[in-house]
């Protein structure tokens, strides 16, 4: 499921120079990676409760790589705390 997911990311997400023509609000490309793409990878190392997994398409705007994170939530405490490892996917 994880290839798939990483598929679709890497087929659908905007290119630097079309990405005045895809709008980013109400996308379901971008809804996709912040709310589906972490589902995706809790579902799949689910052996690991105490990771949080999170992802963003940009901030208002698409990004240049989207990326996905995963920390450790040892002491339940936000993903802004902690050990964080990513992943961004380069389109270039």
């Amino acid at each position: 499921m994880i290839k798939e997911a990483l598929e679709k990311l890497i087929i659908e997400f905007p290119t630097y120079d079309v990405k005045e023509v895809f709008p980013f609000q109400n996308s379901p490309l971008a809804d996709f990676i912040r709310q589906e793409l972490p589902a995706i990878f809790s579902r799949e190392f689910n052996q690991f409760p105490t990771l949080v997994w999170r992802a963003s398409p940009g901030l208002a705007q698409w990004a240049d790589a989207p990326w996905i994170a995963v920390a450790a939530d040892l002491m339940h405490q936000g993903i802004q705390s902690g050990i964080i490892w990513s992943i961004a996917v380069g389109l270039l």
